[in-house]
């Protein structure tokens, strides 16, 4: 039996999301190797906790697993040459230097595939695997989901939260926004400088991100609630879940409350979180696992180099092929990004699904990128043209800046780049302008048919209406700036798709509507088809 002796987390802050995070570690450790057995060592209470828990009674592990005492780790057996800070895992496949990010430590997992046993070599074991892991393109989608599937919360806290999820949208079926407040501990530590913030800084955040009239969900470890009082002041519907859950569910100490109140805040509309609590990191994971948006916003940066516009990151580097190099971060901030905050590399295909077939992609694009296409779009005079209909221009992919968008998007989608058609179009409508429903044509070549469409939004915070409506698939769009949306164009009998008819509702007000896109061809241009 292959078995990998692993020490939990223990350095620091020894909290439940921290622990999870450990864990995750372990399990994608052991499958990258073969494991058929983990071992933990150093389980020990979540910190805080009002009556003993660990992190095993408040999750399951579907993975052959024991606990063991710290002392009995055999010493002797080898071990990862490193701990898990400033360290990039890897099987066979070494990362790109971008993805690497200046690490200091590279390991090649295969090395420990043949060896019955090793273990961790420490407990510095903190990492969201999103950062730690470099995956094999082929292999990325099936080990995201396998750590999405082995580790789970218990089902009794799923079954709570979910029946307080019901109660609230049965009260509110418009649903309700959420925010996570992170103070406690938080408020002495130096660089997160959170007892400089006051609930007058948090309400900027806020009403820039959910709107004053609709339901709004806090989450906190804040016992005074005058801090809210800003906030209050702003929001007439608010609801603090944490106290509702211990009024009505007051069997669950303190720890399992946070953790159903983390499992309610999954399912809200939208998310604002505190940046450095891997509390708030899981808020934005599991909601990505729900199938909801995520662009990963926070109430206010804490360190003064990071850049932060209504709460997301400002992408200031136009080509970081990952989320981490796209974004300014000075030497402390890159030290500290494997749990600062959780990426969008998190999810198993860094997007979510409105049906099985239709993919989003929030925030893909960079702001220098849908600002460089805008310029385009503005140098042709297509950002004034006065028609309802499409006006368009085509971009050649001999342009290096679109070649490496289109580059990037077809890796996304796990599509060779050289099946992408040769030019993207960028069209404009103006307002009062809008697009009849309509199929995309296949139309063939000596390429072949078109198999998918592949669209990016650039301005939308500019413009008010025209959102996608899809009928047939029962789905409705609205664009958000940088976000990139698939589909396909055939069906299971390989003939033009219906399900995929789409339409637009009319431009409203603001100005002109501006966005590309382009297609997935059948064959590449290297290889001609007669």
């Amino acid at each position: 039996m292959k078995v990998l002796h692993y020490n939990l987390y223990e350095k620091g802050h020894v909290g439940m999301c921290n622990l999870v995070m450990s864990l995750e570690c372990a399990v994608l450790i052991a499958k990258l190797t073969k494991r058929d057995h983990i071992v933990f060592y150093g389980n020990k209470d979540v910190s805080s906790a009002s009556s003993p828990t660990t992190i095993f009674d408040l999750y399951d592990i579907n993975f052959s697993h024991e606990v063991a005492d710290v002392n009995e780790i055999n010493q002797d057996i080898p071990s990862l040459p490193c701990g898990l800070h400033n360290t990039c895992l890897y099987y066979l496949q070494k990362p790109t230097d971008k993805f690497v990010n200046g690490r200091a430590n590279l390991v090649d997992l295969s090395l420990y595939e043949g060896i019955d046993n090793f273990r961790t070599l420490n407990n510095e074991t903190l990492a969201f695997y999103s950062y730690l892991f470099f995956f094999q393109p082929r292999a990325r989608k099936e080990l995201l989901e396998f750590v999405k599937d082995t580790i789970k919360p218990k089902q009794k806290y799923l079954d709570i939260a979910n029946s307080i999820v019901t109660s609230v949208k049965n009260a509110y079926p418009e649903g309700f926004n959420s925010t996570s407040v992170r103070r406690g501990d938080y408020l002495w530590i130096p660089s997160a400088k959170n007892k400089e913030i006051g609930g007058d800084r948090v309400v900027e955040t806020l009403k820039a991100n959910f709107p004053t009239n609709e339901l709004l969900m806090v989450h906190t470890d804040e016992v005074d609630h005058s801090y809210f009082k800003p906030v209050r002041d702003e929001y007439s519907n608010i609801f603090f879940v944490q106290d509702y859950i211990r009024e009505h569910f007051s069997e669950l100490n303190n720890i399992e409350n946070g953790l159903v109140s983390l499992i309610v805040g999954s399912h809200s509309n939208k998310f604002v979180g505190t940046m450095y609590s891997t509390y708030s990191a899981y808020f934005q994971r599991y909601r990505l696992y729900n199938g909801l948006a995520e662009d990963f916003r926070f109430l206010y940066p804490q360190h003064h180099s990071m850049n932060l516009v209504n709460g997301r990151f400002k992408e200031e580097i136009a080509h970081g092929t990952n989320t981490w190099n796209r974004i300014k971060l000075d030497e402390s901030q890159r030290q500290i990004a494997f749990w600062f905050r959780e990426w969008p590399e998190c999810y198993p295909n860094y997007h979510y699904k409105v049906n099985p077939f239709i993919s989003i992609y929030p925030s893909f694009l960079s702001d220098k990128e849908c600002q460089y296409i805008l310029d385009i779009a503005l140098e042709n005079k297509l950002e004034y043209f006065q028609n309802e209909h499409r006006n368009r221009i085509n971009i050649n992919l001999s342009d290096p800046i679109m070649k490496g968008i289109v580059d990037r998007a077809c890796e996304r989608l796990m599509v060779n780049p050289s099946l992408a058609e040769a030019s993207v179009q960028v069209f404009t409508q103006h307002v009062g302008g809008k697009t009849g429903l309509h199929v995309d044509s296949i139309y063939e070549d000596e390429k072949g048919r078109r198999l998918a469409s592949v669209l990016f939004y650039l301005n939308p915070d500019k413009y008010q209406g025209s959102e996608v409506l899809l009928p047939n698939a029962g789905v409705k769009i609205v664009p958000d700036k940088g976000m990139m949306v698939s589909f396909p164009l055939l069906n299971e009998y390989n003939e033009q798709d219906e399900m995929f008819a789409h339409e637009t509702t009319v431009i409203e007000s603001g100005e002109s509507k501006v966005m590309f896109y382009y297609s997935i061809k059948e064959y590449p241009d290297n290889q001609v088809v007669r």
